[in-house]
């Protein structure tokens, strides 16, 4: 079975116009949690942070630029999708058609 597809969620815009940033970033970390929260944080970078889901290992990716504004957001489906689909929503981001590059090996 191959893995699942990284996928770029985005503002219709692009990130250099979207103006929520804090609030989305915010919003994207108010379910994330370590331990009861079932969630697992990575951090390999000062810009990238990573939170895979203990049930399914699917990952939530969010990078971002020197200005701490979001730079790009993938996830590569299962729970990590079902937990980002809603607040993308609320954001106006949309999930792009073509696989992602995927994020940079350890």
């Amino acid at each position: 079975m191959s893995a699942p597809a990284w996928r770029d969620w985005a503002p219709a815009q692009g990130w250099d116009a979207f103006a929520a940033h804090r609030a989305l970033s915010d919003a994207l970390w108010a379910g994330l949690g370590e331990g009861e929260g079932g969630w697992h944080y990575l951090n390999p970078t000062r810009e990238l942070s990573i939170w895979e889901c203990e049930a399914d290992g699917s990952a939530l990716l969010i990078e971002y630029r020197d200005d701490e504004r979001i730079a790009r957001l993938q996830c590569d489906g299962g729970r990590a999708q079902a937990y980002l689909a809603p607040i993308a929503a609320a954001f106006g981001l949309r999930r792009g058609d073509a696989p992602a590059d995927p994020p940079p090996a350890d």
